[in-house]
C-alpha cells in the first residue's frame, strides 16, 4: 500500500514540473486521498466490527490471498485485506448460524456438507 502510495506521491511530483495547468495536479491528489481513505477505512469497518481477533486467527492459515483463487490474481494490499476481510466475516457468520443451531436444536452433533462438492447427497 505505502509502495503504492510512494509512486503516485512521485508522479504527482512530476507532474507538478511538467504540467502547465492544476487540473492533472489536483485529479493526482484526489485519487492519492481515495487511496488512503479506502484502505482505511476498510480497516476501520473491520475493527468496529470486531473482526480483527477472527483475521489473526485465519491470518495463521492464510497470511497472503494472491494466490488463492484461480480466476484472478489478488494485487496489492489492499485488495489482500479486504479478501481477507470477507472470509473472516463469512467464517464469523458461519460460526454465528453453527452455534444457534446447536442452541435452537439442543443437538450434541451434527455433519455439515458442502452441497457443492457433494451433490449426491442433496
Amino acid at each position: 500500500m505505502f509502495e503504492k502510495i510512494f509512486n503516485r506521491i512521485r508522479l504527482l511530483s512530476y507532474k507538478i514540473r511538467e504540467e502547465k495547468s492544476l487540473h492533472p495536479v489536483l485529479k493526482e491528489i484526489s485519487l492519492l486521498i481515495w487511496i488512503i481513505l479506502r484502505f482505511y477505512s476498510l480497516k476501520l469497518a473491520t475493527k468496529e466490527q470486531k473482526l480483527v481477533p477472527i483475521m489473526l486467527q485465519l491470518g495463521k492459515i492464510v497470511s497472503d490471498y494472491k494466490d488463492q483463487y484461480s480466476y484472478s490474481k489478488i494485487e496489492g494490499e489492499f485488495w489482500n485485506y479486504k479478501v481477507c476481510a470477507h472470509h473472516t466475516f463469512q467464517v464469523r457468520l458461519a460460526n454465528e448460524v453453527i452455534k444457534s443451531f446447536f442452541s435452537i436444536n439442543k443437538k450434541e452433533c451434527i455433519t455439515i456438507v458442502d452441497t457443492e462438492t457433494l451433490p449426491e447427497l442433496m
